[in-house]
C-alpha cells in the first residue's frame, strides 16, 4: 500500500472488526497480512510470549505497537461522541487487528512449509519478501527438529478431539447465513415453514446444524442431516420429545442451552457456537447481557451442584441403611431358633437390677428432667463437631465450638429453645454448604454455608465432642429397686427327735409374691468328686483323713434294752 493511500471506516462491529465500507474493510485485513510478512521474521515461533521463552521466539509488545501504528497511518476510524468513547473504540479495533495479524502470520508460515514439502525446493522470496530469504535456513532447521515434530504430534492429537467440522468454507458463518436466509424465504413463499421456526429452536442451533452439513427438505422444511452429525440430530429429537412429554425438566441458562445439552460439551469462553469465533458470549447471548458479569448465576449453579451431590449422598446412605435393615432381619431369623431354646432353659431365681434403669426417650432427655447431653456438662468454650441425622446415621456436616448452657443464657437477645445449644461454625464439610438450618440464623440465613463464622442454635443431640462418652446424670436412688437376696443357710444337724434317714425339715426361702413359682431345679450330675463340707469347725484346720461314715445307733431308753445272759449274775 502506497504512503498516500488512505481509507475511512464508517462502521465497526462490537468486536472491533471494520465492516463498512466493504472496500476499506477488505483493505484493513489485507494490510495486516502485508505488515507481518514484511516486518516479522519467519523464525519467530509464537505470536505471544510463553513462559521462559527468549525474546527472539515471540513478538514483543513494542513490535506489536509499531505494527499497529503503521497500520493506522492508512485508516481513519469513525467519529465518536467524546474522547473516552473514541478510546474504547480504538482499543477494540486494535485488539481485532493484532489477533488478525497473528492468524495471518501463522497461516503464511504453514503454507510456506507445505509448499516446500510438496516441491522439495525452497520458496523464492521476491519484492518486499526478499528479506525473509536470510531466515529460511534457520526456519527449515527448526521445522525438521525433534521439538517441532513433538509439537506437531501434540497439535494433531488435540485436533483429532474435535468431533464435528463445519462445511462452510473460508467465509464461515458470515457468508453462509445470507444463503440460508434466502433459502428459508423461498420455502416460506411456497407455504413451507422451516423446522427451526416451527419447533421454536434457538437461532444458533439452526446455524450449527446447517453449518455442519445439514440441509432443508424441500417438501417438509425439516432439517436433513448426514452421517457426520447423525448422533446430534437424534439426541436433539429425543431431548425435544422428552421435554414435551414431561419426562425431562430443562431450563436454558445462557450458554447452558439446548445445543450445549445435546452436544454434551461446554461452550468455550470468548466465542459462540453457531455464530463463529468473532462472537463473544456478550453478543451470542445478548438477551442475558445483564448477567454476563454477575456472580449470582455461578452461585446458583454451585448451589444446584451441591444439592445434587447432597441428594446422591442421601441416596447412598438410604441404600446402606436398607442393606443394614436386611442384615438385621437375617440375624433375627437366625436367632429365632436360639431364642426358642432359651425359653426351655429354667430362668434364674435372681432378679436383674438393670431393667429399672432404662435410658429415657430423646424427647424426655431434657424436658422431663432426665439425663442430659454432653454439651450440658461443659463449663467453657469447647471444640466440637456438628452432626446431622440422615436415615439412621449421624453424619458430620461442620466443625466449630460449643458454648456452655448456663441458666439464663440468650442467643442474639433471643430465648434459646429447649433441646438446643449455642454453637459457632468454623468450617463446613463439603458438600453440606446448602444444608437447610432447622433454626435460621440471626440475620435470616437459611443454609449452613451462609452462617460460617457465626453462632447458631444446634440440636444438643447432634453436638459431638472428640473422645467423650455420653454424659448422663445419675438417677435418684428411689428409682432402683433391689432384688431380695435370700440369706445364707448354714448346714444344720438333724434334731434328735427325728431319724437321720427321714426327711429333714429345712428352712424354706421367703415367698416372692411378685413372681410366679419356679419349677424345681434339675437333678445335679453325679461326679466322682465327693462334696466337701465347708462348715467351719473349732478344731484345727488340718485336713483329716477320709473315713467311711457309719449310721449312728438309734437312741432309745435304757430300760428298753434287751437283757443278755452274759450280763446276769447269781444275785
Amino acid at each position: 500500500m502506497s504512503d498516500t493511500t488512505h481509507f475511512t471506516i464508517t462502521l465497526i462491529s462490537p468486536k472491533g472488526e471494520p465492516k463498512a465500507p466493504q472496500k476499506a474493510a477488505a483493505a484493513f485485513v489485507a494490510q495486516c497480512g502485508v505488515l507481518v510478512r514484511d516486518r516479522v521474521p519467519i523464525t519467530v515461533r509464537e505470536w505471544n510470549k510463553h513462559k521462559g521463552a527468549p525474546e527472539s521466539e515471540y513478538v514483543a509488545e513494542r513490535y506489536k505497537e509499531g505494527l499497529w501504528n503503521d497500520l493506522m497511518e492508512h485508516f481513519t476510524l469513525p467519529e465518536c461522541a467524546d474522547e473516552l468513547e473514541a478510546e474504547k473504540e480504538r482499543a477494540k479495533v486494535k485488539k481485532f487487528a493484532l489477533a488478525k495479524m497473528a492468524e495471518l502470520f501463522r497461516m503464511w508460515k504453514k503454507r510456506l512449509w507445505a509448499k516446500y514439502l510438496e516441491k522439495k525446493t525452497p520458496p523464492v522470496f521476491e519484492g518486499y519478501l526478499a528479506k525473509q530469504a536470510a531466515h529460511w535456513p534457520a526456519f527449515k532447521a527448526y521445522k525438521e527438529s525433534e521439538e517441532a515434530e513433538k509439537l506437531r504430534a501434540k497439535n494433531k492429537k488435540n485436533a483429532d478431539k474435535k468431533q464435528y467440522h463445519h462445511k462452510m468454507g473460508p467465509g464461515g458463518y458470515e457468508t453462509a447465513v445470507p444463503k440460508w436466509d434466502k433459502k428459508e424465504a423461498e420455502l416460506q413463499a411456497k407455504g413451507i415453514m422451516p423446522e427451526w421456526k416451527r419447533e421454536g429452536w434457538e437461532l444458533r442451533a439452526r446455524n450449527w446444524f446447517l453449518g455442519h452439513g445439514a440441509s432443508y427438505d424441500e417438501e417438509t422444511g425439516d432439517i436433513v442431516c448426514g452421517d457426520g452429525i447423525r448422533i446430534p440430530r437424534e439426541n436433539w429429537l429425543k431431548t425435544m420429545k422428552d421435554i414435551k412429554d414431561g419426562t425431562l425438566k430443562f431450563k436454558p441458562d445462557r450458554e447452558k442451552d439446548m445445543l450445549t445439552l445435546v452436544l454434551g460439551n461446554d461452550e468455550k469462553p470468548g466465542r459462540t457456537r453457531g455464530f463463529g469465533p468473532k462472537y463473544p458470549w456478550s453478543l451470542g447471548f445478548a438477551k442475558d447481557i445483564d448477567t454476563y458479569r454477575s456472580r449470582e448465576r455461578a452461585k446458583k449453579r454451585k448451589a444446584e451442584e451441591e444439592g445434587d451431590m447432597l441428594n446422591q449422598l442421601k441416596a447412598r446412605i438410604d441404600n446402606q441403611q436398607q442393606q443394614i435393615d436386611e442384615l438385621k432381619l437375617m440375624r433375627q431369623g437366625d436367632q429365632s431358633a436360639d431364642r426358642t431354646l432359651e425359653l426351655t432353659v429354667i430362668p434364674s431365681q435372681r432378679r436383674s437390677s438393670v431393667a429399672d434403669s432404662e435410658v429415657p426417650a430423646d424427647s424426655a432427655r431434657v424436658t422431663d428432667g432426665g439425663p442430659g447431653y454432653p454439651v450440658d456438662g461443659i463449663i467453657e468454650k469447647t471444640p466440637c463437631q456438628l452432626h446431622q441425622k440422615m436415615a439412621n446415621l449421624s453424619v458430620k456436616v461442620a466443625v466449630g465450638y460449643a458454648l456452655p448452657c448456663t441458666p439464663g443464657a440468650r442467643w442474639h437477645g433471643r430465648d434459646i429453645q429447649a433441646g438446643y445449644a449455642r454453637v459457632g461454625v468454623d468450617e463446613v464439610v463439603h458438600p453440606f454448604e446448602s444444608l437447610e438450618l432447622e433454626i435460621h440464623g440471626a440475620e435470616g440465613e437459611t443454609t449452613l454455608g451462609e452462617v460460617k463464622g457465626g453462632i447458631i442454635l444446634w440440636a444438643k443431640e447432634y453436638i459431638k465432642f472428640a473422645g467423650s462418652a455420653p454424659w448422663t446424670t445419675s438417677p435418684p436412688p428411689s428409682s432402683r429397686r433391689k432384688s431380695p437376696t435370700p440369706p445364707p443357710s448354714p448346714q444344720r444337724s438333724p434334731p434328735p427327735e427325728y431319724d437321720h434317714h427321714s426327711a429333714s425339715p429345712s428352712r424354706s426361702p421367703l415367698p416372692d409374691l411378685g413372681r410366679s413359682p419356679s419349677p424345681p431345679p434339675p437333678p445335679a450330675k453325679e461326679t466322682k468328686r465327693k462334696r466337701v463340707n465347708n462348715t467351719p469347725s473349732m478344731s484345727s484346720n488340718r485336713r483329716s483323713p477320709k473315713r467311711k461314715q457309719l449310721s449312728p445307733l438309734p437312741k432309745v431308753p435304757h430300760q428298753n434294752l434287751p437283757v443278755l445272759a452274759a450280763h446276769c449274775t447269781d444275785e
